[in-house]
């Protein structure tokens, strides 16, 4: 009351004393808002059960986010690159390095050769049907920089067109050879143009870790099989260059197109090893040794992409001015103890081999080879670098420290 009499006796206006009606008021709204609060407790229970029946799906959409997110606070705490960034390591990296130098941070070891990606089936929504315009990603992390290392990399104005005849994606990686010792960790995004953005579909959002030499991922929009091989105790070899040399008083011997084909080879030698680099054009030195021929007509380049070659150029059609062959990939891991062999096809205009020849190149834990490989008339030099691999990035920058010292 002293209060109330304080207030009426000032000039300012006493605040309204609650009526029976507004405490009836009150209850109800109280009421209603214990009603609504019961009503979300009963959705969110619903949410609970339905993302706990969701186990299978904990790697695709929102989820594949919330595990990037995770994977990039953890490792942003022990590595200086951020997560998303792809991998800055060179596969020459030891290329020049000394024979009589030793560090702890070059070595060979087991490494995961990529052989093929390909789309075996779609499924779940009938706006996803062939021919596919597929943009994204596939990338390899890891544990030597945890960053991605891309296998595969398109924008939507640059998509892939896939079919039941052709449906493997175009390998533009790795960029470096990938390490094996702990599981690799694949991430894969890919979407499927529409005519519209907004007609986009997602084909495959999802991570994975290798586990076998196939490896078959599956979403609720397709299956994708992956070809892979665990080699042990390898080098990275680099094709730095394939060129033709005798080719301006002649026709361009890929006129019709061709294949650049590496084949990693341990001892004894495994022929199924095949890992395709380009569809054209080598040529010249004489560091390796070499062993050409002229193939018989009749097999068709379809029937020369096994499933265990890396395709490094399949495409290769129009010659540049100075002979070089461009390839979509260049690195591929050999055992120390094995062979390179590259090896060379050109084509007809009905897709029948009409020249073939191919040069061997003994593994080597540094250095540069150049080896001539005789395709028909033609010359054709391939140059190899050759690097051990980088055992740690951090030992990488803990060295250049040491050195500056």
């Amino acid at each position: 009351m002293e209060a109330v009499n304080g207030a009426m006796g000032s000039d300012e206006l006493p605040e309204r004393i609650s009526t029976s009606e507004d405490t009836e008021l009150e209850i109800e709204q109280a009421k209603e808002m214990g009603e609504e609060a019961e009503e979300r407790d009963e959705v969110a229970k619903l949410e609970i059960e339905e993302a706990e029946g969701m186990e299978e799906k904990m790697q695709t959409g929102m989820f594949f986010n919330i595990y990037c997110r995770a994977l990039e606070s953890n490792l942003s705490r022990l590595f200086s690159s951020p997560w998303k960034d792809a991998t800055s390591l060179s596969p020459m990296h030891f290329t020049h390095s000394t024979t009589n130098r030793t560090s702890y941070a070059e070595f060979a070891t087991s490494t995961l050769q990529i052989y093929s990606i390909k789309v075996t089936e779609i499924k779940g929504t009938p706006e996803l049907k062939w021919p596919l315009r597929v943009y994204g990603m596939v990338a390899a992390r890891d544990t030597v920089d945890h960053n991605r290392n891309i296998l595969f990399l398109r924008q939507r104005n640059d998509c892939q067109i896939l079919t039941p005849e052709n449906p493997f994606l175009q390998l533009t990686g790795p960029s470096r050879a990938i390490a094996a010792i702990d599981p690799v960790d694949f991430d894969i995004k890919l979407k499927v143009k529409g005519r519209m953005k907004s007609k986009d579909r997602v084909l495959m959002h999802q991570t994975s870790k290798y586990s076998c030499n196939e490896a078959i991922l599956l979403d609720d929009s397709c299956r994708i099989v992956l070809r892979c091989a665990k080699l042990e105790k390898t080098v990275q070899a680099t094709i730095v260059g394939v060129r033709v040399i005798n080719w301006r008083k002649k026709k361009w011997p890929f006129r019709h197109g061709g294949l650049v084909i590496a084949k990693a080879h341990s001892k004894p030698v495994k022929p199924e090893n095949e890992a395709l680099l380009q569809d054209q054009v080598m040529d010249d030195i004489s560091d390796g040794y070499f062993e050409g021929e002229v193939s018989c007509v009749g097999d068709r380049s379809s029937a020369l992409k096994h499933e265990d070659e890396v395709v490094l150029q399949d495409q290769v059609t129009a010659n540049n001015w100075d002979g070089c062959l461009d390839l979509s990939r260049h690195v591929v891991s050999v055992e120390l103890d094995g062979k390179l062999e590259v090896i060379i096809r050109a084509l007809s205009s009905n897709g029948f081999i009409t020249k073939h020849g191919h040069v061997f190149f003994p593994a080597q834990e540094s250095k540069i080879s150049r080896g001539i490989c005789d395709l028909a008339s033609y010359k054709v030099e391939v140059t190899v670098a050759w690097s051990l691999l980088v055992r740690d990035k951090q030992f990488i920058s803990r060295e250049g420290c040491m050195d500056d010292d």
